[in-house]
């Protein structure tokens, strides 16, 4: 049996690459600082999308432990190119604005 990680993945997922000035101009997406664990943080979010990604690096400058793995998602990528996503935080404050939401 192949190693999990080259294992068919679950479910499919895609990320799309935008600009700065593209997302300015786009009323479903949104760009600015928010804060993660009381970091400000640069994110661009796309109001219709059904995942959100957060890098690995991200997690590690903020000190993020309660990762949990799921079910394998294989993402294609806007090069052509495909990432296995295999973890997840189950639950994440985010603060926009001075309002906490709960990131899920």
């Amino acid at each position: 049996q192949p190693p999990p990680y080259q294992q068919r993945a679950g479910g499919q997922a895609r990320v799309y690459t935008i600009t700065h000035d593209e997302a300015a101009n786009n009323a479903g997406t949104m760009s600015g600082m928010l804060s993660i664990s009381n970091v400000p943080v640069y994110a661009l979010c796309d109001t219709g999308a059904t995942h959100f990604f957060i890098s690995t690096r991200c997690l590690e400058a903020l000190s993020i432990s309660n990762v949990c793995p799921c079910d394998p998602l294989e993402v294609s990528l806007a090069s052509g190119g495909t990432i296995i996503s295999d973890s997840m935080i189950p639950s994440l404050p985010v603060s926009i604005g001075g309002h906490i939401l709960e990131a899920s």
